[in-house]
């Protein structure tokens, strides 16, 4: 460092930075090195690719003791208030628990390892396996007599069987569509994500369909008599939103409007960016070590410019030399650059010492640069056992590098940077030479636009086959296209929230569109099938019979995911607490606009697609 206090050693490995369990058996040796050297009063901070996958996975194991107790308490809570009984407590949570199980079991023989984005599939599957138990609760207890016999519970088990057999497998095809379609990304952590939550929605809906009516027969209880469920306040306010539909007319051109200033408002504030060790907590020892780096020294993020050519001893041309010494200073400009190292910085140390002048004006590359000049100072290098030169150029002088450092590791930043220096150099190169970019810092900024912008089409490709279901279904066109309004509008209100917050579209939130649209679709079908089944001869009457049916599970269900993915917020890592945040919201607002603007959605054009069969 500048002021002599501290030292740093560079060390570059053979294995690829995204090879975590290498990398942790690196910080392993390198950790035992440090634990037996008598260091004083000085300390060691360590940074880099190694560090990165040592603190994910201490991370990994905090979250894994703390995520699922977590929703398993939360849901337990939201259930106790729902449906104020035993009953109704344990049902939920056993379907979810046994669907958490056979998911993990299907991960474990299939040979798939846990990542940082996998750590969190327990809250999704848990959360998101109660909401079918709750669905088929709630309407069994409708059908249940007081003091039911086995009889009277098996007809309440049937009936309900026949009432939600098909609107709960749209609903679990349309959320299991919505996560697979996270497989549409080149990342594979996502990829993997995606499709076990989707097998273990299916697997939910298959256990909640041929266990738990058995169980219900033979777990004699009754309809709860305390909770949201049983509260006749409750039924009459949800009714009342019925009557949204008498201006049916204003509401859509409301939702119209609302639509278009969020989406304005989006396209103009909100961020899409990524980090890595920004995200870990400012108190772990990742953010402390690179903080203490970087004061000291030119950065920690590092990326590699590889210039290749087909020309042996290329770059003892001085027309390669002085460009490559271009594209460093043009490098070293950026604000974010700390540090640059490549073959001009050995052509002018060597120029410095043999004219035995160590002054900074000396630090030149020499005026009378040539062919041969070069060629006698690399030789004079080398025959001194000089090998640190090979580190930016081949034996050949044939391919070269240049290695940056930068001070930050958010990839908007690294990526202005490498798209600046792509353009640079291919102005200042000869013709014939090809400039690639590699390293941990394109790694981020790779991931970014593979995680980001995949999840656009993700959310294309989940979109078009959730509407084609939802058409095949109830057959109708109108009602494909009108049923997601509600959710698009959750959805640009949820990023027009994070544009409002300064909060970046990164690898964490990038996933809540397409999984938002699975999940929140269900809502809407739910309130469809409603409309399907009632017999009610005027259009209030209908939406007032389908919110009275449907009203108070959406609500249990919204309140059972919101809170469960609220457990996210208790992870280390910041990506994963901005998804629990903006998840949860989703959820919420989903069940809102569902009973609010679909209602009248319905009324104004699709209330003769819904009559009843």
């Amino acid at each position: 460092s500048n002021d002599g206090a501290a030292t740093s050693i560079q060390l570059e490995f053979n294995i690829a930075e995204d090879d975590s369990p290498s990398m942790l058996m690196a910080y392993s040796a390198i950790s035992e090195i440090i634990s037996n050297l008598d260091l004083g009063d000085n300390s060691v901070h360590l940074s880099g690719p190694p560090m990165i996958a040592s603190e994910t996975a201490s991370n990994m194991e905090k979250d894994n003791q703390t995520l699922l107790p977590g929703v398993l308490l939360v849901i337990l809570i939201v259930l106790l208030i729902s449906f104020g009984g035993f009953q109704g407590m344990v049902m939920p949570l056993l379907i979810a628990i046994l669907s958490l199980i056979w998911t993990l079991a299907v991960m474990s023989a299939m040979g798939v390892k846990q990542n940082i984005i996998t750590s969190m599939l327990p809250v999704f599957i848990i959360a998101i396996a109660v909401c079918d138990a709750i669905h088929f609760l709630s309407d069994y207890y409708r059908h249940l007599p007081e003091g039911a016999d086995r009889k009277q519970r098996s007809e309440a088990a049937s009936k309900t069987i026949s009432q939600l057999f098909w609107p709960m497998l749209v609903t679990t095809i349309t959320t299991a569509i919505g996560f697979m379609s996270l497989a549409w990304t080149d990342v594979t952590f996502i990829q993997e994500f995606g499709i076990f939550v989707g097998i273990g929605v299916i697997i939910a809906w298959v256990i909640t369909m041929f266990f738990l009516p058995t169980m219900l027969v033979l777990w004699k209880s009754n309809p709860p008599k305390i909770g949201l469920l049983a509260s006749n306040k409750l039924d009459n306010a949800i009714s009342k939103l019925g009557n949204i539909a008498k201006v049916a007319k204003p509401a859509v051109f409301v939702t119209v409007v609302m639509i278009a200033l969020s989406g304005l408002y989006i396209s103009l504030n909100l961020k899409v960016d990524n980090q890595v060790i920004g995200y870990f907590e400012e108190t772990s020892n990742i953010r402390i070590d690179d903080k203490a780096l970087n004061e000291n020294f030119g950065g920690t993020t590092p990326i590699s410019i590889l210039i290749e050519t087909d020309k042996v001893d290329a770059f003892k041309d001085p027309e390669y030399v002085n460009a490559l010494n271009l594209i460093q200073e043009r490098i070293e400009s950026q604000d974010v650059v700390g540090y640059t190292y490549a073959i001009p910085d050995f052509v002018k140390r060597l120029n410095q010492t043999l004219n035995n002048n160590m002054s900074t004006e000396a630090y030149a590359l020499p005026e009378d640069m040539s062919t041969e000049l070069l060629a006698q100072y690399f030789l004079l290098y080398e025959n001194g056992n000089g090998r640190d030169l090979f580190d930016v150029v081949d034996r050949r002088y044939q391919n070269s590098r240049i290695i940056a450092v930068l001070h930050s590791d958010r990839s908007s930043e690294v990526s202005l940077v490498i798209n600046d220096v792509m353009l640079f150099a291919a102005s200042v190169l000869p013709e014939g030479s090809n400039v690639k970019v590699s390293g941990y810092g394109e790694i981020l900024v790779a991931t970014t636009d593979a995680v980001v912008w995949g999840q656009v089409s993700s959310l294309i490709l989940a979109g078009i086959l959730i509407t084609l279901v939802i058409m095949i279904i109830f057959r109708s066109f109108r009602i494909g296209f009108l049923v997601p309004l509600p959710l698009i509008l959750t959805l640009l209100g949820v990023f027009a929230l994070m544009a409002l917050t300064n909060t970046d579209l990164d690898i964490g939130t990038s996933i809540i569109a397409a999984i938002s649209f699975g999940i929140g679709i269900d809502y809407s079908i739910h309130i469809i099938s409603a409309l399907k089944t009632s017999r009610a001869t005027t259009h209030i009457d209908r939406i007032k019979d389908a919110l009275r049916l449907c009203g108070k599970p959406i609500i249990i269900n919204s309140m059972a995911l919101g809170a469960g993915f609220l457990v996210l917020t208790l992870s280390g890592y910041q990506t994963l607490i901005n998804l629990g945040y903006f998840i949860s919201i989703t959820m919420c607002l989903s069940a809102v606009f569902s009973l609010l603007i679909l209602p009248a959605i319905v009324s104004t054009v699709v209330i003769d697609d819904v009559k009843g069969d």
